[in-house]
């Protein structure tokens, strides 16, 4: 999965089975399970190449998989979506679309419609992947609803309910994403304060997609301690020799100073409105896109460099 990104879709071109896999959220395993025993393959069929999944396989597939999870067996769901007719299956092929910009985002957060909020979130994240659903959808999606000068409902938050969708369908994703770190890559902590908290959580998921162990930590002061406390105390626990920051101001460069001055830990320090702290061990990137494939890159070479050392004692 190059750039964080979970899958990359042209609407309309046929798809293999791992991208279908992805789509969906199940293994490509189950897909071929489901081809073997109730003919739910794919129909697209080219001299020397691999056969791939049309629209409406995946469409079809969509919909065996509601059903399933829905309590359904597998094959009294599979003998449903075959007798279904291409023209039956319209509904599936729309959930899929892709919101045409934050506005669509705006208008169901606004309409209270958790629904719809997630089937548009996983629809782009689906087709152009988390990061880049982030940066183009979600962000500016937040930034409308808060920068509003009508207020919210108390009780009844737009920001909200777009909060619990984006942590919804990161949630499944997440059940996804690799269990071993393939290749060996360090593991990572991102620390957020509160504004930043929904955006660590995003780029948490990225990495773990890539296969970097990662934990997302608070900076804020809670329970009587502080966030330079519990990193000290976590990086102990689990080894973290990669650090991602998320925040802004005068708290935000005491943190830095504060996990810098052990002089053993890379920093990634994300936003353009990001303290400027001068130090070699932290690099500075403006975007969520910059800050996973820098981080990606830092903790497999930290990795490699801690494989070396162990061969040369």
């Amino acid at each position: 999965m190059p750039k964080a990104q979970i899958i990359r879709a042209v609407p309309g071109v046929p798809l293999s089975v791992t991208m279908v896999a992805a789509r969906l959220g199940v293994s490509a395993s189950t897909l071929r399970t489901w081809e073997r025993r109730y003919g739910l393959g794919p129909s697209e069929r080219r001299a020397g190449t691999h056969r791939r999944y049309r629209p409406e396989d995946v469409a079809r597939l969509s919909r065996m998989l509601e059903l399933v999870r829905s309590g359904v067996a597998a094959a009294d769901a599979a003998a449903t979506v075959l007798s279904l007719a291409d023209e039956d299956l319209g509904g599936a092929l729309v959930g899929t679309s892709v919101p045409s910009g934050p506005e669509d985002l705006v208008e169901a957060a606004k309409l209270r419609d958790q629904e719809r909020l997630e089937r548009l979130i996983a629809a782009s994240v689906s087709v152009v992947g988390l990061v880049h659903t982030w940066c183009d959808l979600i962000e500016p999606a937040m930034e409308t609803i808060l920068g509003s000068d009508e207020g919210e409902e108390p009780g009844s938050a737009p920001s909200s309910f777009l909060t619990v969708a984006v942590l919804a369908v990161i949630r499944s994703v997440s059940e996804h994403c690799p269990t071993t770190p393939t290749p060996a890559a360090a593991p990572v902590v991102v620390l957020a304060d509160q504004d930043h908290s929904l955006a660590a959580h995003v780029a948490g998921v990225a990495l773990q997609w890539n296969g970097i162990p990662t934990a997302v930590i608070s900076t804020g002061p809670h329970a009587g301690s502080t966030g330079s406390g519990r990193f000290a105390a976590h990086r102990a626990r689990a080894g973290d020799s990669v650090a991602v920051v998320m925040g802004r101001g005068a708290s935000c460069e005491r943190l830095m100073r504060a996990i810098a001055g052990s002089g053993e830990v890379d920093i990634v320090l994300v936003g353009a409105d990001s303290p400027h702290v001068l130090d070699q061990h932290v690099q500075r990137v403006r975007t969520l896109s910059a800050c996973v494939d820098e981080t990606v890159a830092l903790a497999r070479a930290k990795a490699t460099q801690g494989e070396e050392q162990l061969l040369e004692d």
